[in-house]
């Protein structure tokens, strides 16, 4: 039994730049019609979309990939569901922070 989440605050993200200067270039327009959300920690910048409304969908994707392989997926369920696709630190449109970083 699924709850009723649509009522849950969004992630906490750090403001977005205008659109002018967006936070992350998405190099797949018009094939990732999305623009990213950022979560800061400890400096370290995760980007990850935030799309649609209803009980929440996660999608995690695996090693080579990024939240791309989920974009027509997300395309379809964003009518009905929240769809949260987070993009691993050092892939995708995230950081990719130096190994010294990870200390």
């Amino acid at each position: 039994h699924m709850s009723n989440t649509s009522d849950l605050p969004r992630l906490r993200t750090n403001a977005l730049p205008d659109d002018d200067d967006p936070p992350f270039p998405n190099p797949a327009m018009p094939l990732f019609p999305f623009v990213s959300r950022v979560a800061t920690r400890r400096g370290v910048r995760m980007a990850y979309l935030d799309e649609g409304r209803g009980d929440p969908v996660v999608m995690l994707h695996g090693n080579p990939t990024w939240g791309f392989y989920y974009r027509n997926l997300v395309l379809s369920l964003r009518e009905s569901y929240r769809c949260v696709v987070p993009d691993h630190i050092g892939m995708g449109m995230s950081d990719k922070p130096s190994p010294a970083k990870y200390d």
